[in-house]
């Protein structure tokens, strides 16, 4: 997605982020990390999948805060797996806008 439509999401979703609004914002953030778990969790090796950082405490700020995944693979498929996740992460931030670079936001 291009920078100027996600900073023009970005201030939309910050200016409106109160009640009732927030009640929607939360439903895309829950909507947004059951499906990147839905889609790593099909990566043959992923033994787990963690939310980082603010997500993980609840600390969110609509419209600024990401999502941060920490992914644990197993040690006999490690580099394979931690392709696929890869891969399957960067598909990810390219639809939904939440999930920011890889190199930030996912662990490995």
């Amino acid at each position: 997605m291009q920078s100027s439509i996600r900073d023009l999401i970005q201030y939309v979703t910050t200016s409106t982020s109160l009640p009732p609004l927030t009640f929607f914002y939360r439903k895309i953030y829950n909507l947004s990390v059951m499906v990147a778990t839905l889609l790593l969790r099909r990566v043959k090796g992923v033994s787990a999948i963690y939310l980082r950082r603010g997500a993980a405490k609840g600390e969110i700020v609509y419209g600024l805060s990401d999502i941060d995944l920490l992914v644990i693979v197993n040690d006999q498929e490690e580099q394979a797996a931690k392709e696929k996740v890869r891969a399957t992460y960067n598909r990810l931030s390219n639809l939904i806008p939440l999930f920011g670079s890889e190199d930030k936001e996912l662990g490995v």
